[in-house]
């Protein structure tokens, strides 16, 4: 378990992003032994393989922006109805 630097638990965007930092590693590995394995079978690169290099890249940068907006989205409303309940 990881732990921010006044002493607490991860908070929840931080655990996204590891999760998400996981999964890519992983996808990526399994890719790289995909390409060895058409390497040493000889049957070549096709037009699905390299189909793999954008989606690897462009997956996980959406995927954090989303988490991210929808994490401050959630915030801002707290904040608000905080707001709302204890100063409107």
């Amino acid at each position: 378990m990881s732990y921010n630097s006044d002493g607490g638990d991860a908070s929840v965007p931080d655990r996204v992003q590891g999760s998400i930092i996981a999964m890519w590693a992983l996808a990526l590995l399994a890719c790289t032994l995909r390409w060895i394995s058409r390497k040493i079978s000889k049957s070549g690169l096709w037009y699905d393989d390299w189909l793999i290099i954008p989606a690897l890249v462009s997956i996980p940068l959406r995927v954090i922006w989303v988490a991210g907006v929808l994490i401050h989205s959630l915030a801002l409303l707290v904040c608000l109805e905080l707001y709302c309940r204890y100063l409107g």
